[in-house]
């Protein structure tokens, strides 16, 4: 069945853009970058989705004045568990952290105002990454394109193949012969 080339070409057709799915899919290893708003006397909370089992670094750069953040699990049974503590930064510094996640879901890292600046709005941008990469994933979107490529490939290559044996089997352009009775004995 494969070897049919239109069979050929629609499973080309769909393995490519499933590899480039996964490939993509497979990108949580990029730097993810929150900004946080806080209004006086109030505090801000970004909810994000996080891998088991892995690492995170990431920096935190307050704007202006001092901030502090926390990362605390979000279960849905009433109880949070701090990742980490607070963590304090203060005017214009990036400050590095990293923790490491236990089990995947759903966490919370939560901005409060520093010590003394509850009155002023301020603003903090946190960003942060994995630091490995899921190679399952990646590895499989790779095939997965290499494989549609092949076969897109491979019927094209049928494709032409049959073009040029059609066109060698056409018959020349020579005249007709004359009928038997005109001929010459």
């Amino acid at each position: 069945m494969w070897r049919n080339p239109p069979v050929r070409l629609a499973i080309g057709v769909v393995l490519l853009p499933l590899g480039l799915i996964l490939i993509a899919g497979s990108s949580t290893w990029g730097v993810q970058t929150i900004k946080a708003h806080l209004p006086q006397s109030k505090q801000a909370e970004a909810v994000v989705n996080l891998t088991g089992g892995e690492t995170y670094v990431g920096s935190f750069r307050v704007v202006n004045g001092s901030m502090s953040i926390q990362l605390i699990e979000n279960s849905y049974n009433g109880y949070m568990y701090v990742i980490f503590p607070l963590y304090e930064a203060h005017d214009s510094t990036d400050d590095s952290f990293s923790f490491h996640v236990a089990k995947t879901g759903e966490y919370v890292f939560v901005f409060q105002h520093g010590s003394g600046q509850s009155s002023a709005d301020q603003q903090a941008l946190l960003s942060y990454q994995a630091t490995s990469a899921p190679l399952f994933p990646l590895g499989l979107g790779l095939v997965l394109v290499a494989v549609g490529v092949a076969f897109v490939f491979a019927d094209a290559l049928a494709e032409q193949r049959a073009r040029a044996r059609a066109k060698q089997a056409q018959p020349s352009r020579l005249p007709p012969l004359p009928p038997r009775s005109l001929r010459p004995r």
